[in-house]
């Protein structure tokens, strides 16, 4: 037969497990507000970035224009390289619209290609 805690050993392990979980949730805390202040390229937003996917990347998602790691990036390699001319000609496979936005002014026809219909663009469906 299992013995029965006593109240002092009841109160001890209640602490515990009260200590444990504040500490868990302090972490937590500190990781949903951001590690530091960053800086998005395609919105020029500057403050805490906000964790995104599973399992979670810290500062993976801007708060102001959401977008991730890989779009920032992209932003930044046409921003800095000479990546597009106005006479390329660019057919964009499962274009997200964070980059879409940034190509399309660059070049001299954007054309995108989706499996389902229903993830083109509205100006871009066919009737």
């Amino acid at each position: 037969m299992p013995r029965t805690l006593s109240t002092e050993e009841t109160a001890k392990i209640e602490e515990t497990i009260r200590t444990r979980a504040e500490r868990q949730l302090r972490r937590f805390e500190a990781v949903t507000r951001g590690m530091a202040p960053r800086h998005c390229p395609i919105c020029n937003y500057h403050g805490m970035f906000t964790p995104y996917g599973s399992p979670p990347r810290i500062d993976a998602h801007c708060a102001k224009c959401g977008s991730l790691e890989r779009h920032r990036l992209y932003a930044l390699m046409i921003q800095s390289e000479s990546s597009f001319s106005g006479q390329d000609k660019v057919l964009h496979f499962a274009a997200e619209h964070h980059i879409r936005r940034m190509v399309r002014p660059k070049v001299a026809s954007y054309q995108t290609a989706e499996i389902r219909e229903s993830s083109k663009p509205a100006l871009e469906r066919r009737p």
